[in-house]
């Protein structure tokens, strides 16, 4: 009976030492070390989440061994003969299974901190930055776009260069570019001066004249054409009118980023305001920027039009012959192309960084965890085997212990390892199958 009531008291105590982290399995009288005597009490049952034998180095107690907090001599903490003398005063007369727990509270490390770190690591690579559509004055357009070009029909676009009139070669170009914009773009083609003449009794009328031909719509190559294929040259030049009507035109696009390109081979020539048109329309709440391209213009339309495009937030580009005008579409075209190698570059790239830096840091917490695992073990065996009662018992729970947080630290980083690898290499390849695409658009 004596017998039962002792074991009843050592479990007790037990359970005591577990639930509230302080003092070492059996407590004993400092004089003469012989346990006290100590009520018996009732059997309780483990707390919800910490095992009957919580320490015991079994894979069902792993997550609670891995929090288990720091030892009173763990770490920078331990002194060897400190934690002799300590476990001494208990384990010659107590069981091997308890001599382990008390080592293991003396010495034991905490790995919280990289159970935390392997829990919250993120294997997923990095969002892409917003895709390109268009290079505009140096920078990338990521909204849904809209280009509407305002195309001068005044009597001077019949002039020639070379074997071709400015108005033909003006067409073939712009729908050349056209042709090279990402397809969910929307175009619209204005035409200005395109009625009466450019003699003095058709000026009132040409000076009105402003219509679209082809509305904001996706752009189908040969219906832009037909409709492009009737504009000819003929009158005056209401630039500022024709500007007006463009912001007018896309007062609906406040979501878009809006672009307006003027081909035009001169000024203003109907007593408008184009620099206050454009700044206006620069202003408004569809934010449009105003391009010029200056068709074999003279020095004084070309100061005239660039006035007009820095009003409009925009640039002012001159072009002397069908090769500048194709340069000019062309470079667009080139930029446009470029800014997805700029994107896919950059997030590649990204991708790779997090993925290097996520491998190092995977790395590192697994070897610190590790070496931390393996000092712990080894700071326990030569306790060991200075201590008496410290037997082979205990020398095997301290092998499966130490084996089961190695275990844990190399399965966990090799799992996360895999699942970065495999979440960067999708990445990369969603980037580079995206830019391919996106490039021979372009191309064809």
């Amino acid at each position: 009976m004596k017998s039962l009531k002792k074991l009843a008291v050592i479990a007790t105590v037990a359970l005591t030492f577990f639930a509230t982290g302080c003092g070492l399995i059996g407590a004993f009288d400092k004089e003469n070390q012989t346990p006290k005597a100590q009520p018996a009490k009732k059997e309780e049952k483990p707390k919800p989440g910490i095992p009957e034998d919580p320490l015991k180095p079994v894979k069902e107690n792993l997550d609670y061994i891995l929090h288990q907090p720091a030892g009173k001599f763990s770490g920078d903490k331990y002194d060897k003969q400190s934690v002799i003398a300590e476990l001494s005063k208990t384990s010659l007369n107590a069981k091997e299974k308890d001599n382990f727990y008390n080592l293991v509270k003396l010495v034991g490390e905490d790995y919280s901190k990289y159970t935390d770190f392997f829990k919250n690591f993120n294997t997923s690579a990095p969002a892409p930055t917003p895709t390109p559509t268009l290079t505009v004055n140096g920078q990338v357009v990521s909204r849904k776009l809209n280009i509407e070009i305002l195309l001068d029909a005044s009597g001077s676009m019949n002039e020639k260069i070379g074997s071709q009139t400015k108005m033909d070669l003006a067409k073939q170009s712009i729908h050349s570019f056209l042709s090279q914009i990402p397809k969910d773009a929307n175009v619209m083609l204005r035409v200005y001066g395109n009625k009466g003449s450019n003699s003095d009794a058709d000026k009132a009328v040409s000076c009105r004249s402003s219509e679209v031909i082809y509305p904001l719509k996706s752009y189908d190559s040969a219906s832009f054409a037909s409709k492009m294929k009737k504009v000819q040259p003929s009158g005056w030049t209401p630039l500022a009118r024709a500007i007006q009507q463009a912001q007018t035109d896309l007062a609906s696009q406040k979501d878009a980023q809006n672009i307006v390109y003027i081909v035009s081979d001169g000024n203003e020539t109907c007593d408008g305001d184009p620099v206050a048109a454009a700044s206006a329309l620069s202003q408004s709440e569809i934010r449009g920027i105003v391009n010029i391209i200056g068709f074999d213009v003279d020095d004084a339309g070309q100061k005239a039009l660039k006035e007009v495009a820095e009003a409009g937030n925009g640039t002012y580009t001159t072009v002397e012959s069908e090769q500048d005008l194709d340069g000019y579409f062309e470079s667009q075209k080139d930029r446009l192309y470029n800014a997805w190698d700029t994107w896919y570059n950059h997030n590649w790239e990204q991708a790779d960084k997090y993925y290097n830096e996520g491998w190092e840091a995977l790395d590192q917490a697994y070897n610190e965890m590790w070496n931390k695992a393996d000092k712990e073990y080894n700071r326990m065996w030569e306790v060991c085997d200075e201590t008496p009662g410290c037997g082979a018992e205990v020398k095997s729970w301290l092998d499966d212990r130490s084996a089961l947080i190695k275990e844990y630290a190399d399965d966990v980083s090799t799992r996360l390892k895999e699942e970065l690898n495999k979440n960067t290499t999708k990445a990369k390849n969603e980037y580079d199958d995206r830019a391919t695409k996106e490039k021979q658009k372009i191309l064809n």
